[in-house]
């Protein structure tokens, strides 16, 4: 009796299971997947979109053509911001701009290391 029961649970279980996933190819499963994980990876930053506006916003003029700090520390160039993060980093305070240059960062030494 009790055997019968249990043949009944995992019975109903199975039936439950197979509407929540029907049967699907495993390339059709594959394709989801892929759907899904490219959902989750961050867009790929462009520097004079995304990151140069911060620069035009908070340090022009002294670090843009013109300024006095440009021949030093050109920021109109992705290869100042990436080089000189940490020294940036302390002087950008909005959490958004700081997480976009971080980003931007880790983007560019993902890049490099391909």
């Amino acid at each position: 009796m009790l055997l019968k029961y249990f043949i009944l649970l995992l019975l109903l279980s199975w039936m439950s299971i197979s509407e929540v996933i029907p049967n699907k190819s495993a390339s059709t499963l594959v394709a989801n997947l892929d759907q899904q994980i490219s959902v989750i990876k961050p867009a790929t930053l462009v520097f004079d979109k995304d990151v140069k506006p911060i620069f035009e916003q908070h340090c022009n003029p002294c670090h843009f053509p013109g300024g006095k700090m440009y021949d030093r520390l050109p920021f109109d160039q992705a290869t100042t911001i990436i080089s000189q993060e940490e020294g940036i980093l302390k002087r950008i305070k909005e959490p958004a701009e700081v997480n976009t240059i971080r980003q931007f960062v880790e983007q560019n030494a993902r890049d490099s290391k391909l």
